[in-house]
């Protein structure tokens, strides 16, 4: 059964799909830049949605929102076991877009299948811009220290305009490369602009920028989404186009020195130097691999300690920086404060063994209702893939990548809330 409830300020129909369509249109475009811009558009949102937009709310809805919200839940629960209460509140404040997110889109009675194309361009043309940018900025620097360095990893994402994570970046080229290869099979995702020819350029130039970020989780699950496309690829044109994308993909790091040259520096990254009682002073640079190798032995250690329900929402980081000390693990319990770099190891240390069980149980349930729905598969893979070595949900982009990405994927070409003509 459903209910819809009232709204604070009549506006006519024209005005609520303009401001629900512009606004989501808006958010979508400014997930690679500055958080401020995203936050404050994401209030708008919620505060136009709760005083303005109808809202339709049923049991299948409210389910629909406790799954992708689970952590945001967990945290809740979290501040019975804290002591550190402006860090549980800023956890929470960091996490409430797992809550707001569904809760907004699942519960306004649009026509997806027509609204979610001019979501996903948006999507997709904020994240070409930011890599555009991000590419023009590495040039500048080349040219001016000749330097290629700058092409690379952290490097290439720092500027005044882009200042992400790598993985962050790449995560969201690879959902890109999600939406535009679904609309490639099924040519209903973008508008007709996409045409094959321009989704196929778009993919490899966003391919050829997931090499560049040199996160190389994520290099693994860009080579199984090109298996797996090529494999559900039945037209001709379709397998030419993805043949002659890898053929090019291979051009490129056989041809171009830097994309080379860092692209075997970072797989020959295989130190095996435990930097656990060490000293970051006079010991030698640690890589990615032996950094987390530490972080997550110092994590099982706070696991162990509180196994069943964790330390709380706002005592994870704290209990973290104890067991790097214990270890004589200085460069992460005085130099920093990392956290787990492992999302379920992350959930473990906060909410305990059955806090993740709960958390991963919810995911299960999530896609347990959309087995047809490829591109929400193809993106939980990825995020949930790229989860292993880092802490997604304990970042704002991380928290708004994984909901937006998520919730417009699964309710694009699936929504029982359609409006009424």
């Amino acid at each position: 059964m459903q209910q819809q409830s009232f709204v604070f300020i009549n506006l006519t129909t024209w005005w609520q799909q303009q401001l629900f369509r512009w606004l989501s249109f808006a958010i979508a475009f400014s997930i690679p830049f500055p958080v401020g811009i995203n936050s404050t558009l994401s209030i708008l949102l919620a505060l136009v949605w709760l005083a303005a937009l109808p809202k339709i709310f049923s049991r299948q809805i409210i389910a629909e929102v406790l799954k992708w919200s689970c952590v945001f839940v967990l945290a809740l629960f979290g501040l019975l076991l804290t002591s550190n209460f402006s860090e549980a509140f800023f956890r929470i404040q960091q996490k409430v877009l797992l809550l707001l997110i569904p809760l907004v889109y699942f519960t306004v009675p649009v026509d997806w299948l027509k609204e979610s194309k001019g979501i996903f361009a948006s999507l997709i043309f904020g994240v070409l811009l930011a890599c555009v940018i991000c590419l023009a900025v590495a040039f500048t620097r080349y040219a001016a220290t000749g330097s290629s360095t700058f092409f690379f990893s952290r490097e290439l994402v720092e500027s005044t305009v882009i200042d992400l994570y790598p993985y962050v970046l790449a995560v969201l080229c690879l959902g890109s490369i999600v939406i535009l290869a679904e609309h490639v099979f099924t040519k209903c995702v973008l508008s007709d602009f996409f045409s094959i020819r321009t989704s196929m350029l778009t993919i490899l130039f966003l391919a050829v920028m997931v090499l560049l970020l040199g996160v190389k989780q994520l290099w693994i699950a860009l080579a199984v989404l090109m298996a797996v496309y090529t494999v559900r690829a039945k037209s001709r044109r379709i397998y030419v186009a993805l043949v002659i994308m890898f053929t090019c993909l291979a051009i490129a790091v056989s041809t171009f020195p830097v994309l080379k040259g860092r692209i075997i520096e970072a797989l020959s990254e295989q130190s095996k130097e435990n930097p656990l009682n060490d000293n970051p002073e006079t010991g030698k640079p640690l890589n990615g691999v032996a950094l987390r190798r530490a972080i997550w032995v110092c994590a099982m250690d706070v696991v162990k300690e509180n196994p069943l329900l964790g330390v709380g929402t706002g005592d994870g980081q704290d209990a973290l920086q104890k067991a790097y000390l214990n270890r004589n693990f200085v460069l992460a319990g005085k130099y920093n404060r990392f956290n787990a770099h492992n999302q379920y190891l992350q959930v473990a240390v906060n909410f305990g063994l059955i806090g993740l069980v709960v958390w991963l149980w919810a995911m299960v349930w999530l896609m347990r209702g959309h087995w047809q729905n490829w591109m929400l598969l193809s993106l939980m893979g990825v995020l949930l893939f790229s989860m292993l070595t880092e802490s997604m949900l304990e970042t704002n982009k991380g928290v708004l990548a994984f909901s937006f990405l998520t919730v417009m994927a699964a309710w694009g070409f699936r929504s029982p809330v359609t409006s009424k003509k």
